[in-house]
């Protein structure tokens, strides 16, 4: 399983460094980062490509994200994948800026007042 997490602003994506999230079985067991065994709060973060690899992972997942990086929010609170050892299944979670959008408006004109 490649746990990849994406920073979108606009068109533009960038991998986030630093997201912080959990991955646990479907049955609720923490899945443990040292060969997919299980203990206790197991938290994730990003590397520098914005990617996780947690290797022995089997039957289903839910990633949950926790806490992202500063100027960029969480879209999705989880995501469940079902996991395969013999076959690398990637999960791809974007994270959008915070922000305002800027667009270019009309000027007014009496039908529709004052902006």
């Amino acid at each position: 399983m490649i746990v990849e997490k994406w920073g979108r602003n606009g068109t533009e994506t960038i991998p986030l460094e630093g997201v912080k999230f959990e991955i646990k079985h479907a049955n609720g067991q923490y899945v443990g980062n040292s060969g997919g065994t299980l203990f206790s709060n197991d938290i994730y973060y990003s590397d520098s490509t914005g990617k996780i690899t947690p290797s022995g992972i089997t039957g289903t997942a839910i990633e949950t994200g926790l806490e992202s990086v500063p100027r960029y929010t969480i879209e999705l609170d989880s995501q469940t994948v079902p996991t395969n050892p013999n076959a690398a299944q990637t999960l791809h979670c974007y994270n959008n800026t915070v922000g305002k959008t800027w667009s270019l408006l009309p000027k007014p004109t009496p039908e529709h007042g004052r902006f």
